[in-house]
């Protein structure tokens, strides 16, 4: 037989247990003096894996067993106990055989999870009670041998086939010795010292059955302890490699950082067309002398998360953010279908976020864009803070636009206005003279028309 101390739970198994991971664990679990855990969710969590990994698979097999064991000894009966066999038989086939089937078939239900505490108890009782009765009903020495199986027997194995915990073991062995003794008292009393002698083999039975039972137990606690730590190592590791990964993907785009893990190799490559956008917040200067650091700090975290939104939404690459400037790119480290019209959208929100954004605070902050379209090259620098980073005359000349800029204004280089003729509004500013790039013609984005 099997059993387990299981509450109540869905479909005849317990409910689902997960114990909380303690801070801090030790080899060795925490158990009480009856070998159970000392966390009574740790205790839930081993029962109901015990359960479903063990007693569920065997309980039906070992209640049916029990059953047959119980029938087959019918036959020892007018061997052993000759004299009472009659109403051995009739104990046996019209009480013990028939509550036996009936739970080695409740041990089939979907309800047999639920029961499986009862169902070792009753075995357990059940048992011991049919020899004791039939061995003090019958004259010696087949009586005695009765007594004995059902006094030794029975106490040392029992809580091994039961599963039932050192404690209820107890129960059932203290249980089984009273009624031995108020049997043999009231229906043969035995001289005292043929008492005295059954009762010091059932509790010597009791003692090695409660010790191996408690061995068991806390083996099995062990194991289960043992297992915990290491799920909770591996989840302490999945924890902290999923932090790491959000981290670098924080840093990094996803394919350049899963391309970090996969090689030691210098990460570079070089791009046909990229449009790149810098951004400069004016009126930062001047904010951050008459504001706490907390306060510059949270304002411009504020302002550039509205921009991470914007170009999250229109698949452009954050490359960057310097004081307060911003820089983002199209076209790395993917190819984007429409490169310019996405960052040419992104510098009208990101205009629009800002006077948004004014209007809620009262404060009057404006960005100056400046935008350019070109080839440029991109890849990993650092070894310990990585950055992916921009190199190339495109992103001079982008940084050029927006620091030749007006306050308010996005200021496109001609080539990227060649792209957005059309779909957008574009006003020509004429040439310019751009620091280490000479005269060059710009223009200005003043909104989308309505085909963009």
């Amino acid at each position: 037989m099997t059993s387990s101390d299981q509450p109540d739970g869905p479909r005849g198994l317990a409910p689902r247990h997960t114990a909380t991971p303690p801070r801090r664990y030790t080899i060795e679990p925490d158990l009480t003096r009856w070998g159970e855990l000392r966390d009574p969710a740790l205790e839930a969590e081993f029962l109901e894996h015990r359960f479903e990994n063990e007693l569920a698979r065997t309980l039906r097999w070992s209640a049916w067993g029990a059953t047959f064991v119980y029938a087959f000894f019918g036959l020892v009966d007018y061997l052993v106990v000759w004299d009472v066999a009659d109403v051995a038989i009739q104990i046996r086939y019209f009480a013990v055989v028939p509550v036996s089937i009936g739970l080695a078939a409740l041990s089939m239900t979907r309800f047999a999870g639920r029961y499986v505490r009862a169902i070792g108890i009753i075995h357990s009782l059940m048992g011991p009670a049919l020899f004791l009765t039939v061995g003090e009903l019958a004259v010696d020495p087949g009586g005695l041998l009765y007594t004995l199986w059902g006094a030794i027997l029975f106490p040392l194995l029992v809580p091994q086939l039961t599963r039932l915990g050192v404690r209820w073991s107890l129960v059932v062995a203290a249980i089984s010795l009273a009624y031995l003794v108020v049997l043999d008292r009231l229906v043969a009393p035995r001289e005292l010292y043929q008492l005295l002698f059954i009762v010091l083999f059932f509790i010597v039975g009791c003692g090695f059955g409660a010790w191996a039972t408690y061995q068991a137990e806390v083996a099995g606690r062990r194991s289960f302890w043992k297992e915990k730590i290491i799920a909770w190592q591996m989840e302490e590791l999945a924890s902290e490699r999923e932090k790491s990964e959000r981290l670098l993907l924080n840093v990094l785009p996803a394919s350049i950082a899963e391309r970090l893990r996969d090689t030691d190799e210098t990460i570079a490559d070089r791009f046909d067309e990229v449009t790149v956008l810098f951004a400069d917040m004016a009126g930062f200067t001047s904010y951050s002398t008459r504001v706490s650091p907390e306060q510059l700090v949270s304002r411009l975290d504020a302002i550039f998360s509205r921009f991470d939104d914007i170009a999250d939404r229109l698949g452009l690459e954050k490359i960057k953010t310097i004081g307060d400037a911003y820089m983002v790119a199209a076209g790395l480290p993917h190819t984007h279908e429409d490169g310019p019209a996405a960052v040419a959208r992104m510098a009208l929100e990101m205009r629009a976020a800002v006077e948004a954004l004014n209007a809620e605070t009262g404060e009057s902050f404006a960005v100056r864009i400046g935008i350019h379209t070109g080839p440029a090259v991109a890849g990993v620098i650092g070894r310990r803070k990585f950055i992916y980073d921009l190199w190339g005359d495109t992103v001079n000349t982008a940084s050029r636009m927006e620091s030749h800029g007006e306050i308010g204004q996005i200021q496109l280089s001609e080539t990227t206005a060649r792209l957005l003729e059309g779909r957008f509004e574009l006003e020509a500013r004429g040439e310019i003279e751009l620091k280490g790039k000479g005269r060059m013609p710009t223009f200005w984005l003043r909104g989308s028309t309505s085909e963009a």
